[in-house]
């Protein structure tokens, strides 16, 4: 790494991914790194952005809409009380759940990784589609604290289930070690698909999906390379930098545009 610049060193594991880590890095050396690939997944995701751009001035594609910032606008002008609870569910909680569910399990083949990282992803789709009928509290600020402790529920039980097929997630052992790469890169193509979910699109715009889900794949290679060479926690704190400062500008760029 100290022969590298972090833009070579993201554009030389982007090449060829594998899972060797930087543990001889200081704190700060690694909050350093951080913040430049903060910096060079926006430069991406500018990149990327302008072929939606065109297709969007050109009347080719509607508005995408995040989810996210719909529920924002309305809580912002009718449930104001829920801001907080919010913006700790998308900056705090939905960047671990999802770096569990997606990057944990990006390392040299650990069974009980990838059973934590599966457990956690069927457990919040299974909450998605409970989630209107399970309980949930009148005050605001324990609605999150609820919500999570049901995606932990289903969690622990998806891994208890799991534990009977260990014997058969140890014949992958070979195939995950040795095919790094793919093994990457199909878990950050399915961090993109999977943010379909979290989108508002016309059908006819489906054409255009992969177009729609690139930025979320540059945000799931820019996760996963920090997951592998510095840890789960550095992922974690890119996720929460990405997600927070996406409300923040919501926040600060919507009112100005609107005067």
């Amino acid at each position: 790494m100290n022969k590298l610049s972090v833009r070579q060193d993201l554009f030389a594991f982007l090449k060829a991914p594998n899972y060797n880590s930087y543990g001889d890095l200081n704190i700060k050396q690694k909050l350093i790194v951080l913040v430049k690939i903060y910096l060079l997944a926006h430069i991406g995701l500018i990149i990327v952005s302008i072929p939606v751009a065109i297709l969007k001035k050109n009347g080719m594609i509607g508005d995408v809409v995040m989810k996210t910032t719909k529920t924002l606008e309305w809580i912002n002008s009718d449930f104001r009380a829920y801001r907080i609870p919010f913006f700790i569910s998308v900056a705090v909680t939905i960047p671990i759940i999802e770096e569990l569910s997606f990057r944990l399990q990006l390392s040299k083949f650990n069974h009980k990784y990838i059973r934590i990282s599966l457990s956690a992803l069927l457990a919040t789709f299974a909450y998605m589609f409970v989630a209107q009928y399970l309980w949930m509290p009148k005050a605001y600020y324990l609605i999150e604290l609820i919500r999570v402790l049901y995606i932990v529920l289903f969690s622990v039980i998806f891994y208890s289930v799991s534990l009977n097929f260990k014997n058969r997630l140890k014949d992958f052992e070979h195939i995950w070690n040795n095919n790094s790469g793919i093994v990457f890169y199909t878990i950050a193509a399915l961090f993109g698909v999977l943010h379909i979910f979290n989108l508002e699109i016309r059908t006819q715009d489906l054409f255009f999906l992969p177009l729609i889900l690139l930025p979320f794949f540059i945000y799931g290679l820019t996760f996963g390379y920090m997951r592998i060479r510095f840890g789960l926690i550095y992922s974690v704190l890119l996720h929460m930098m990405v997600n927070g400062s996406h409300l923040l500008l919501s926040e600060v760029i919507k009112p100005i545009l609107k005067h």
